[in-house]
Formats: C-alpha cells, structure tokens, sequence
C-alpha cells in the first residue's frame, strides 16, 4: 500500500495528516520502536510535501496519535486542565489521570534516557536491549 496521495492533492494539515497516518499504518508491522517510526514517518511528510522538520514531525506525532487511539481511545480533559496540570480521560475505563507539567517533563526526560541507553546497548552488542 502506498502512502503517497494523487498529485492533485493539496498540502493541507489534513492531506498530511492522511499521508502520516497511512504511513504509519504500512509500516507499523515492521517492528520499529516509536522514535524510529515517527524519524521514518517525518522524513516521508517532508518529502512529499516539502514541509519543514517541525511541521512534519508534528504531523508525524498527530498521526501516532490517532493510530493509538484505535486501540487505547484516551484524550485531554481541556476543561479541567491548565497550562500546568493535563488531564487525561480513558473513555473505555473512565479513568481520570492526571499530569503536572514538571511531571510530564520528568516522563519525557525518562523516556529519552531509555532510548539512549537502548541505542548505546544496540551499538555495543547489536541487538536492542529491550526486545
């Protein structure tokens, strides 16, 4: 399946959109981790539609989001949250979580790290560490 969209098409949020979410759905099966997936997917929206690293990889971000939403329906809460506390609904379970931004930082920074040290293992041993 091609992710490409027909010539004519325009570039518009939502063509790019529909173009980072096909991509993602042809490329899911190959067992790349997320960082890889989103490095892989950003590359493709600016290629195709000669959109700036920031703009595709935020597309790119949008399309996993709504991806995983298939799967794990989840969403900000916007009315009870603020610039410093995010809320996020699960309307399968309805389960409120909720984020402090310092929080939200601190699990950024925790992944980032993860994703270091797999890829440090990966160079010194070839294979990744967490698999």
């Amino acid at each position: 399946m091609s992710f490409l969209l027909e010539s004519d098409q325009k570039n518009t949020p939502e063509a790019r959109l529909s173009v980072a979410v096909a991509f993602l759905d042809a490329h899911a099966a190959q067992h790349l981790d997320e960082t890889q997936l989103i490095t892989r997917c950003t590359a493709a929206v600016m290629e195709r539609f000669g959109v700036s690293q920031r703009t595709a990889n935020h597309d790119a971000l949008h399309a996993l989001a709504a991806t995983q939403a298939r799967n794990e329906p989840a969403y900000v809460d916007i009315n009870h949250s603020t610039s410093h506390v995010v809320y996020v609904t699960s309307p399968r379970t309805g389960r409120l979580v909720a984020f402090t931004a310092s929080e939200l930082i601190a699990l950024a920074d925790e992944r980032r790290a993860t994703a270091q040290d797999a890829e440090y293992t990966t160079s010194r041993c070839g294979r990744r560490a967490d698999r």
